[in-house]
């Protein structure tokens, strides 16, 4: 069985803090960026595509459960609200 180093465990940054989500301030707007997050590194994806898509959404300002609605319809379907 491979040894793991609790230490280099330990002193390893945060999926939140790599992409800025502050979820210490319980927005949420923060609350909402980390659930997308969470989905995306849930994905049967690597964690360079979750982050490169994660970046994606934020400069495209989808990071919103608005905006990321909004989007979404937009693409799928027409929003009838």
């Amino acid at each position: 069985m491979k040894k793991t180093n609790i230490n280099k465990l330990k002193r390893s940054r945060l999926y939140s803090e790599e992409l800025g989500i502050k979820l210490n301030e319980k927005s949420d707007e923060e609350i909402f960026k980390w659930f997308l997050a969470s989905i995306l590194f849930g994905a049967r994806i690597s964690e360079t595509i979750a982050k490169y898509t994660y970046r994606t959404f934020e400069r495209y300002n989808v990071v919103t459960a608005k905006k990321n609605f909004r989007c979404w319809m937009g693409r799928v379907g027409k929003d009838t609200r």
